[in-house]
């Protein structure tokens, strides 16, 4: 995301927002599309709800001081066993190499606060808390095991420990402490 994590931020994406709802112009000054107006107004609100969020001003809190890493790539090796405990092949020898590009970190008090953002679809209804939760725990679920990896690899790169890692569902605007 490259968006500068600031209240001047949202205050500008949301002006825009309402500037292209209220006339349907595009930023360029040509017509859009309905369909397209929609897709835009929900990208600007995703990333405008985002920074309100506790952690979105933490991020920015980050930014300010320095310390935020976006889109930080990394290559780690690891043991077959420390990725799957069940493998147990501790004496085999062979390394598995990870790499990948973490989203988001920062330091904050001595320790790093990785997060991961996800743009998956919520199809139920976002006024329905039940719906909503079982859609946060399988998200939780199905990302775990990457978020524990990026957390090893912040660990092993900086020697600092990851006291705190998120997913930030966009869909449901909602932090999702790991």
């Amino acid at each position: 995301m490259h968006v500068q994590p600031t209240e001047r931020a949202c205050r500008m994406g949301d002006g825009i927002l309402n500037r292209l709802r209220a006339g349907a112009v595009g930023l360029n000054g040509l017509a859009v599309p309905p369909q397209r107006l929609n897709f835009i107004g929900d990208r600007l609100g995703f990333i405008g709800g985002f920074f309100r969020t506790e952690l979105g001003k933490r991020m920015t809190a980050a930014y300010e001081n320095g310390t935020l890493m976006r889109e930080a790539p990394f290559e780690i090796s690891i043991s077959p066993n420390e990725y799957d405990s069940s493998v147990g092949c501790d004496v085999c020898g062979d390394e598995i190499i990870v790499q990948g590009a973490i989203d988001c970190c920062f330091e904050e008090d001595g320790g790093f606060v990785l997060t991961d953002y996800k743009t998956d679809r919520f199809k139920g209804d976002i006024n329905d808390t039940a719906e909503v939760d079982g859609f946060v725990e399988s998200k939780r679920e199905e990302y775990a095991v990457q978020l524990d990896l990026y957390k090893r690899a912040i660990e092993k790169i900086t020697g600092k420990t990851v006291k705190e890692k998120y997913l930030y569902l966009f869909s449901v605007n909602k932090a999702v402490k790991m």
